[in-house]
């Protein structure tokens, strides 16, 4: 079993469905443009990365998920994602600084 994230070379954001995997810690196979989803994938170690979208990139990027070991961090993943750590990052933002 794999997550499948096959999105365009527009997407250069992040995937919400990458953060709902972490608690299944499937592997990804995943494309896009460079951004943060691309980041993720790439610092953690989640799955494969395909810099382009074709038949045979995806064929190739699945085959790679059967045959490597991949040793994700999803925990180092999942903590620095975390909602309580993106919340107090907004916290930090919104909070005006004492004078």
């Amino acid at each position: 079993d794999c997550l499948a994230l096959i999105y365009s070379q527009e997407f250069r954001s992040a995937s919400g469905v990458l953060n709902s995997n972490a608690q299944f810690h499937l592997p990804v196979i995943a494309s896009g443009n460079d951004g943060p989803l691309s980041a993720a994938v790439n610092e953690y170690s989640l799955g494969v990365w395909l810099p382009t979208v074709s038949v045979r990139s995806v064929t190739k990027g699945l085959q790679q998920l059967r045959t490597e070991r991949h040793s994700a961090r999803w925990k180092d993943f999942e903590t620095d994602h975390s909602w309580s750590k993106n919340a107090g990052i907004i916290m930090n933002i919104m909070t005006p600084p004492s004078s």
